[in-house]
C-alpha cells in the first residue's frame, strides 16, 4: 500500500504489533493527516515493534471521524484502552472494511449506485479486502 499515492489528507489506519514478520493483536484504529509520522509517534511509546495493517484514504475529516467512531462503538467489547483493541489484525481489517462500506451506503443511498462503488474504490477497501482473500460485494445488480 502506498500512502503517498493518495491525494487525500485524511487517513484511517490500523496499526498492529509486528512480531517475527507477522502482525498480531492488539490493534489500534485511528485517523491522521500523516500516517508515517503517526506511526513514528506511537512507536516511541511502545515496547513492541508496530506496523500498519492498512491505511485508508478518505475524502474528508468528517468521513474519517464517522467511520472511526462507528468502528470503535461496534467493538467496545474488545477495547483494551483508548483506541487499542484486543483483536486479530485481519479481523480488524475485515470489520473496518465493512464499516466503511456501510458508511458509504448511507452516504450514497439516494444516489446512483455507480457513485457508491466509485467512492468505495477511492477509499482502498477493495484492495484491502483482496489482500486478505476477500472481495467486496458489487451492489449494482442487487440495489
Amino acid at each position: 500500500m502506498s500512502i503517498e499515492a493518495h491525494a487525500s489528507e485524511h487517513f484511517l489506519y490500523i496499526i498492529a504489533v509486528s512480531q517475527e514478520g507477522r502482525l498480531r493483536s492488539p490493534v489500534k484504529v485511528g485517523i491522521t493527516a500523516n500516517p508515517r509520522a503517526r506511526l513514528r509517534t506511537i512507536q516511541t511509546g511502545s515496547a513492541a515493534p508496530l506496523d500498519f495493517v492498512w491505511v485508508f484514504a478518505l475524502p474528508t475529516i468528517d468521513v474519517a471521524r464517522s467511520i472511526e467512531r462507528a468502528f470503535h462503538r461496534a467493538l467496545e467489547h474488545a477495547r483494551l484502552t483508548g483506541e487499542w483493541f484486543d483483536m486479530d489484525p485481519e479481523r480488524a481489517l475485515r470489520l473496518l472494511c465493512v464499516t466503511i462500506q456501510i458508511q458509504c451506503l448511507r452516504a450514497f443511498r439516494d444516489q446512483d449506485i455507480d457513485l457508491f462503488h466509485e467512492a468505495l474504490e477511492d477509499t482502498g477497501v477493495p484492495k484491502a479486502l483482496a489482500s486478505i482473500g476477500f472481495r467486496p460485494c458489487d451492489l449494482r445488480g442487487v440495489l
